[in-house]
């Protein structure tokens, strides 16, 4: 995915922002950004950590469960081609890695 224009765009989540999930979403994206910036990485500009969160968002409905620890992952790697994704899991608990395949065939933005 590439995103030729990071700048900021109008938008209206007034619908969504009382909820407490929405709040907490905003408050680990900032703390990502922010960390990031911390750490100065020159691979990852700021249109690359819009990418990275879209990505995040694109692929939430790809969860799946460690087997080890019951942990719910998502995948932090994707390989899509047409209709399907392989992904690449990482249990933050037990460090186990696994794959897991999904259909895109979802009403997703392109």
């Amino acid at each position: 995915m590439t995103t030729t224009n990071a700048r900021p765009r109008s938008f209206d989540h007034i619908r969504h922002a009382a909820l407490g999930e929405y709040q907490d979403l905003r408050r680990a994206v900032d703390a990502l950004g922010q960390r990031l910036d911390r750490e100065q990485n020159e691979t990852l500009s700021r249109t690359g950590f819009v990418e990275l969160v879209t990505d995040m968002a694109r692929t939430s409905y790809a969860a799946d469960n460690c087997e080890t620890c019951q942990e719910p992952c998502w995948p932090y790697r994707a390989k899509v081609d047409a209709a399907w994704m392989d992904g690449t899991y990482l249990c933050p608990r037990c460090k186990r890695t696994w794959y897991c395949g999904y259909t895109t065939d979802l009403a997703l933005l392109p």
